[in-house]
């Protein structure tokens, strides 16, 4: 995945690079972990951003999911909301197929 990411990020800047796979390998975590152990990843380019897909078959049932700041002493919970601190826009769609992630990072201007 990390390859894959490298190759679709060849002329971004290394910050944004650094920041694309930290929020996609969260991303990709989290959907081993809660969605059934198998997903599937789609990468594409879009001006300035690149916008990764993730689907797999877990069902999020928080609808603000990722928004909730975690507290210091909670186990786990921190995967999607660092997706959300990093990325300009996360969707989370729901099914009772499945649930898909889709994430927006901005590869082009300097991180701020």
């Amino acid at each position: 995945m990390r390859a894959l990411i490298r190759r679709t990020l060849s002329d971004a800047p290394r910050p944004q690079l650094n920041q694309a796979l930290l929020a996609i390998g969260e991303a990709a975590g989290n959907s081993l972990v809660h969605g059934g152990g198998t997903g599937t990843i789609t990468l594409w380019r879009q001006d300035t951003h690149l916008i990764c897909e993730i689907q797999d078959a877990g069902h999020v049932v928080d609808p603000l999911a990722g928004r909730h700041r975690p507290t210091p002493d909670q186990d786990g919970g921190r995967g999607l909301w660092i997706v959300n601190q990093i990325c300009d826009l996360l969707q989370i769609r729901s099914t009772d197929k499945g649930t898909t992630l889709r994430l927006r990072v901005n590869v082009a201007s300097p991180v701020t």
